[in-house]
């Protein structure tokens, strides 16, 4: 098991138990609602950091994952796919199709006037915007990222990836498969295995191999953007778009990946970015870097952001110019320009932590080790370029997640506000009622999604 998989099951399922045992006497931030007005709440369950967001007109859709992110009982009803009325947060649908098993949905994808969405109870769906199913179609393993759209010879094709390491492009319009790739490892569901067994397999299995979007390029020149996963496993894959043929792979046993990669275009040249931890042995440090992989696969350098022990890859960055990227650990924010570090930003907050069980005190850092990027740049305080970064907890009050925003004009921390409680949804910033101005959309691990006035 990597060192990546330990990390996230630390945090994801046994967190709170350390955390408790904490005591603290930092004051919680100043709620979000006492700075922003809340425009509404509705209670869909909670989303992830690999949710998205369609905002049409009329509706909000987004997909929830219910009650728990790793959902123990035989069914979550709250689960599944949401349509909101924008205006008040209304549900106008919410789609759960399932008597037992788990219907998650992360991320969406919509293709003219059909919404497209995979679950993690093995399947791909394809409605229409009443909730009318168009094709359901069974795949090898829990979908766990948004599909994503390319043009194959000028026609529409949805891609897909599960878990258990598959890769397929569909036709949207009927979802029938037009290729397909299959890691090495695969271990999921296929056309000629008896498919209960399997779903009594999956149950108990997790994710080994696809987990968030891909990077899209054309790497080989074909005239059609390749797909690029930075997989759990540590293995980063680059597969041709036209036709599922495996291009080229990275695996580095001495490198930890994040789990998401993006395409840079570098004076020219395509490049893709991940987060990466080396371990020195000699002094028993990590050291967080970029690791820039060329559109052959090779490891073509490193921009090197600091010397850590919280482990905090990115789980997504931010571009704010031509060859311009923000990154975010728990303590500090970097502005990358031109293949270096040219500013840095220190964002974290230590407060006194006192451990109950051994009556030992120490300095922590606030913030939760992996930061969120909102959506956008915003005006926010008469400041014309704002982003807001999410922490997903506060450690000095654990049931409470905290949103900052900083200036990238006078690069430094405006405020800090806390949300009801802890999140995982990078923040949606949106002009949902189309009044000229941005509301902040956030979801919390109490099930709901809250909408404020951005001022």
């Amino acid at each position: 098991m990597n060192m990546k998989t330990l990390i996230l099951l630390f945090f994801s399922l046994i967190s709170s138990i350390f955390l408790v045992k904490n005591i603290s006497s930092a004051p919680s931030y100043t709620a979000f609602e006492k700075k922003h007005p809340l425009l509404w709440k509705t209670e869909i369950g909670r989303a992830s950091f690999r949710t998205n967001v369609i905002s049409t007109p009329t509706s909000l859709i987004m997909g929830s994952n219910g009650n728990q992110f790793i959902d123990w009982g035989v069914v979550d009803k709250r689960s599944g796919l949401y349509m909101i009325n924008p205006s008040n947060g209304k549900i106008r649908s919410a789609l759960n199709f399932q008597k037992w098993g788990d219907f998650d949905v992360n991320g969406v994808i919509k293709v003219n006037n059909k919404i497209l969405f995979g679950n993690d109870n093995e399947e791909l769906f394809c409605v229409d915007f009443s909730g009318n199913i168009l094709w359901r179609k069974m795949v090898s393993g829990d979908i766990e990222a948004e599909p994503v759209l390319l043009d194959i010879n000028r026609k529409k094709v949805i891609v897909y990836a599960t878990e258990l390491g598959e890769v397929s492009a569909v036709n949207p319009e009927t979802g029938a498969t037009i290729w397909s790739y299959f890691t090495p490892d695969f271990s999921g569901w296929r056309k000629s295995n008896n498919r209960n067994i399997f779903k009594i397999k999956a149950f108990m299995s997790n994710t080994k191999s696809f987990f968030t979007r891909p990077a899209l390029a054309d790497v080989n020149n074909d005239g059609v953007q390749d797909l690029v996963y930075s997989s759990y496993n540590d293995v980063v894959y680059c597969i041709s778009g036209s036709n599922g043929k495996l291009l080229w792979t990275l695996d580095d046993d001495a490198t930890d990946f994040s789990l998401l990669v993006d395409a840079r275009n570098i004076s020219g040249t395509i490049e893709f970015w991940v987060t990466s931890y080396i371990y020195n042995s000699a002094n028993g440090n990590y050291s967080l870097n970029i690791s820039r992989i060329s559109n052959q696969g090779k490891e073509v350098g490193k921009i090197f952001l600091q010397h850590d022990d919280e482990f905090s890859l990115s789980l997504n960055s931010f571009q704010i110019g031509k060859q311009q990227y923000l990154y975010a650990t728990c303590d500090s924010l970097f502005e990358v320009e031109n293949n270096r570090v040219v500013r840095t930003l220190h964002i974290g907050e230590s407060y006194v932590r006192k451990d109950s069980w051994n009556n030992t005190e120490d300095l922590s850092v606030r913030n939760y080790p992996d930061q969120l990027f909102g959506t956008k740049i915003f005006k926010y305080d008469n400041q014309e370029s704002c982003i807001a970064l999410l922490s997903q907890f506060d450690r000095a009050n654990y049931t409470q997640g905290f949103v900052t925003i900083i200036s990238l004009k006078d690069w430094k921390v405006l405020g800090r506000y806390a949300i009801p409680a802890s999140s995982e949804l990078p923040p949606q910033i949106i002009d949902l009622n189309h009044d000229g101005k941005d509301e902040i959309l956030i979801n919390c691990s109490d099930g709901f999604t809250y909408c404020y006035q951005i001022k």
